[in-house]
């Protein structure tokens, strides 16, 4: 196999990709066509490079490399609370709502994350989740499918009145 060269330009513009824009490895080095121990050297060399040109007594390029990569997993984290908290518009409702909602989005977040953001606790939702339905929960769901069915069969004229004297 041949060894590829690139020029310096070509690099550079490749760490600034990775360092300043934040884009992961992986996606600079598919839309490069560059493999990725080609991309980590690069980078390690420029970090290197900045730390013989930092002036005594600034910040280290390295560490300010690795806070900024920090802070982008804290923005990326605060933009998914964001979501789940703009998607649910449920934040000061009912526990049950809440866990129907945990429920309903959990292959678009993380149950951890979406129990954060709503101030609730995972192990109470787990314990929702597992719950067997109570006797009076099932005499309940009976008695609005019957409610339901009277309605309907009064061609939905029925008011609370007749309803209630039909179940007795």
């Amino acid at each position: 196999m041949q060894k590829r060269h690139y020029t310096a330009d070509f690099k550079k513009e490749a760490v600034k990709m990775l360092i300043i824009e934040g884009i992961s490895v992986k996606e600079v080095s598919e839309q490069l066509g560059v493999s990725t121990k080609v991309l980590y050297v690069w980078r390690q060399k420029y970090l290197d490079e900045m730390e013989a040109n930092n002036p005594e007594g600034s910040v280290s390029p390295k560490v300010l490399a690795a806070e900024n990569a920090e802070l982008r997993k804290q923005l990326a984290k605060s933009q998914r609370m964001n979501a789940i908290l703009k998607n649910c518009g449920l934040l000061q409702q009912r526990r049950l709502l809440q866990y129907q909602l945990i429920q309903n989005n959990c292959s678009e977040f993380t149950v951890k994350e979406m129990c954060e953001s709503l101030r609730i606790s995972r192990s109470g939702y787990y314990d929702w989740l597992c719950r067997v339905p109570s006797a009076r929960h099932i005499q309940d769901k009976a008695f609005k499918e019957r409610i339901g069915e009277l309605y309907e069969q009064a061609k939905g004229r029925y008011g609370y009145c007749p309803i209630y004297h039909h179940l007795q």
